[in-house]
């Protein structure tokens, strides 16, 4: 298995100046991120959570029946230094769309009143309580989804460091073979297109990189060539969007071969959210 790449600052800076060059539609909300995902690689350089460890005889059996190495309740977070990513996020979204504006300026005073507990908003994101952000949400006024992008986002350099460290479980890149993250179980976020056409998943919630096969729905495991197509735009040839139409689910693609910038996954989602328009307007849906 290939472990995910390591970014730094600059590369995330260069990627960024790169796609905003290419897209200027973009350029204020690629800006943002940037900032965003800067921040959270420099956090996760200075984490010092202590690894978790797998046992041999656990590891052998989620090997044997191909389960992800842990839950995604077991992700260790540094509950203080997700607050301070928190409150450092919030105050960068300030100045930014209204809705995440109004959130981050209701966050902050929830904060200051005592109302959010940084430990809770941590467990709940990893044990996907979506009530409790609804609850919590409704309490301070601001939009759920928004609040959960401000706890994902300060929470993500712990799952990312905490699959990089778990990386030294993982088999071969070819003996894993799932749709799934071998981490955290989750669906990817994104695929690419490398080296010879090899077909690589990085997963949505840790970012983790794993192998694939060509022609396979990573949703419904559908093989049939007559239900798996594609869409692209002649001006972006290094995108495509992959379709299935027997669950009608679509997963966007990075053909590597075709670029010759900094590929950092997290800004190639960003930079594609015209894609995802298109693949709704067409019927077409990437959730579970």
């Amino acid at each position: 298995m290939e472990q995910s790449a390591f970014y730094s600052s600059s590369d995330i800076e260069n990627a960024a100046n790169a796609l905003g060059k290419l897209r200027p539609a973009y350029a204020d909300i690629l800006d943002f991120y940037k900032e965003v995902f800067v921040r959270q690689e420099e956090s996760e350089q200075h984490l010092q959570l202590e690894p978790v460890q797998i046992p041999e005889h656990v590891l052998a059996v989620k090997q044997k029946e191909g389960f992800p190495l842990i839950q995604m309740s077991e992700f260790r977070v540094d509950t203080d230094a997700a607050d301070k990513l928190l409150e450092t996020l919030c105050h960068m979204a300030i100045n930014t769309n209204q809705t995440l504006s109004t959130a981050a300026e209701g966050i902050l005073k929830a904060r200051e009143e005592g109302v959010l507990n940084p430990d809770v908003l941590c467990q709940k994101l990893l044990d996907t309580d979506d009530l409790f952000f609804r609850e919590i949400a409704e309490r301070i006024d601001i939009d759920q989804q928004a609040l959960m992008f401000f706890v994902y986002n300060c929470v993500k350099p712990f799952l990312s460091g905490c699959a990089r460290g778990l990386s030294r479980y993982l088999p071969p890149s070819d003996a894993w073979g799932e749709s799934i993250c071998p981490v955290c179980g989750n669906l990817p976020g994104l695929a690419s297109i490398e080296g010879r056409g090899e077909r690589w998943l990085h997963c949505g919630f840790c970012w983790t990189k794993w192998r694939i096969q060509r022609v396979l729905c990573v949703f419904c495991q559908n093989e049939d060539h007559a239900k798996l197509q594609y869409f692209y735009s002649e001006a972006e040839s290094e995108y495509r969007v992959d379709t299935c139409d027997q669950c009608r689910h679509y997963l966007k693609t990075v053909d590597l071969r075709k670029i010759d910038r900094v590929f950092y996954p997290p800004l190639e989602q960003v930079a594609t959210l015209h894609l995802d328009m298109k693949a709704g307007e067409l019927g077409y849906r990437n959730e579970k």
